[in-house]
């Protein structure tokens, strides 16, 4: 018993970067309620080697999270050995990496759940466009979106994801059986989907979707109008369309991989996402076609936070609520304290952090060397455990392994 809490305090001094003689910190308080769930997402940006996936998964286990959302698909491309879409030009020259597979193996030595995170609609993001001739952009041009002005940008100046069109049905054919290929191969304990949304318009302007010849055909038949002549119908159908879409992949993991938890990363103004982007979250969750919602409340302000957290509680129709907390907004550990502790007296089920990088150093450019980002990061980690919102930690030899040399970071 005695070597056993030597280790535990071991992996906890150089989580935080705390010399070997200092005082214990407050890893064994237990949490207020340990059935909540404590999850943090890992970008792709976070990895660029099977050591880089082993000993994220690894701190995130000794931190006390005992669930991450892993990014398999970003842009149209893939973070696993897919059947369908091309690897991630990011891990071009290292064909024998398998990101998800490192990240299953390692969940399971650290006693984390790996949800697949899946980003649905984003195809790509850049001025340039895809390398190789089988991503989705260069074999169906015409599944992207054309605005009102029948404009339709292929590469994206501004900074945000091209996406494709989910009124297409063979567009949302195309991303149920991507969703298939993944849980059909991977024993995943979820699939977290993120970005069931349209992209961000201006009605009225010519930033509004689609506008294409085969949107528009399909439109009339649906309606017997244009959207020029009965607006009320075009939101409704586009709104049909985005719901059709999230009930098709959900509905296909629990075909593929019935064990596999469904959660969806959500706007968190449920009006405003209805109306602007036709993400309808209140009724996917009273249809029960989901398990959990993670509405993204990144605030710093925590009035505004608990509004968001509240109005989520009270519309998911008891389907559990994780809140999205926007760590890399944050400027002191306590804002991180409060938020965790705000969410759980609001009903929340538990907590999301975004992101990995926020709290341990990554490849990632969001995970920055200067001494205060350093400095914040050692601080947000050791109030996790202080505070006792996390679960004290049980770790393996190999966590030992991968805490050595955090104290520096």
């Amino acid at each position: 018993m005695r070597a056993f809490a030597c280790s535990q305090f071991f992996v906890f001094a150089l989580l935080l970067g705390m010399p070997a003689g200092a005082g214990v910190p407050a890893a064994n308080t237990p949490p207020s309620d340990p059935g909540l769930d404590r999850s943090i997402w890992i970008t792709r940006w976070d990895f660029q080697s099977a050591e880089d996936v082993e000993r994220a998964i690894r701190w995130c286990g000794a931190l006390g999270f005992d669930r991450v959302f892993f990014q398999v698909r970003g842009q149209g491309d893939a973070y696993y050995h897919s059947r369908l879409e091309p690897r991630a030009e990011r891990l071009q020259g290292k064909p024998d990496f398998d990101p998800l597979a490192v990240a299953l193996e390692a969940g399971r030595v650290a006693n984390v759940k790996v949800h697949a995170w899946v980003n649905v609609l984003p195809a790509w993001k850049g001025i340039k466009r895809p390398k190789d001739p089988g991503h989705v952009l260069h074999q169906h041009p015409e599944w992207f979106m054309t605005d009102r002005a029948g404009h339709q940008d292929l590469t994206s100046k501004g900074g945000h994801y091209t996406i494709l069109n989910p009124c297409l049905p063979e567009v949302r054919a195309y991303i149920a059986s991507v969703v298939r290929d993944l849980t059909s191969r991977y024993a995943v304990d979820g699939v977290h989907f993120d970005y069931v949304r349209f992209a961000g318009r201006s009605p009225g302007t010519a930033a509004d979707y689609p506008y294409d010849p085969y949107s528009l055909r399909l439109f009339r038949r649906y309606s017997g109008t244009s959207p020029f002549d009965d607006e009320e119908a075009w939101d409704r159908w586009r709104r049909l369309s985005v719901n059709t879409l999230l009930f098709r992949i959900a509905q296909t993991v629990r075909e593929t991989l019935p064990s596999a938890h469904v959660s969806v990363a959500v706007l968190p103004d449920f009006e405003r996402a209805r109306k602007l982007f036709f993400q309808d979250t209140e009724s996917w969750c009273a249809s029960g076609w989901v398990d959990e919602i993670v509405p993204m409340s990144y605030r710093q302000d925590a009035a505004s936070f608990g509004r968001q957290v509240r109005d989520a509680v009270a519309k998911s129709h008891g389907v559990p609520v994780s809140a999205g907390i926007g760590v890399y907004l944050f400027e002191s550990p306590e804002m991180l304290h409060r938020q965790i502790t705000q969410a759980e007296r609001l009903g929340a089920s538990g907590h999301s952090l975004f992101a990995f990088s926020n709290f341990f150093p990554s490849p990632s450019h969001e995970s920055k060397k200067d001494a205060r980002s350093v400095q914040l990061r050692r601080a947000l980690r050791a109030t996790l455990i202080e505070s006792g919102t996390m679960q004290s930690a049980n770790p393996a030899p190999t966590r030992q392994r991968g805490a050595t040399g955090l104290a520096s970071r």
